[in-house]
């Protein structure tokens, strides 16, 4: 079977915070992750659909400042966590 994803992906874990309007932030643990999104190992108090947009940030700080927050959407749901395509943040 032909893998079609068009970014490298890397297992490491990394622990990140995420931030879902309306609902209590939950920390979670990337399975992996790529340049254009990530798994994360994480459980909700009432699960995200597909299409629910999240921020994402590490919970450590990254060459001594606050990581930047990145917006995410949930592509989909699994038994242990959910999947993520990074998008980009809205024109201002």
């Amino acid at each position: 079977m032909h893998d079609k994803r068009k970014f490298e992906r890397y297992e490491l874990p990394l622990e990140i915070r995420v931030t879902w309007p309306g609902q209590t932030d939950q920390v979670g643990i990337t399975r992996d992750f790529s340049d254009g999104g990530a798994f994360l190992m994480v459980v909700f108090e009432q699960e995200p659909p597909p299409g629910t947009v999240m921020e994402l940030q590490l919970t450590s700080q990254v060459m001594g400042q606050e990581a930047p927050v990145l917006r995410g959407r949930v592509i989909r749901k699994a038994a242990d966590g959910v999947a993520f395509e990074f998008i980009a943040p809205p024109e201002q």
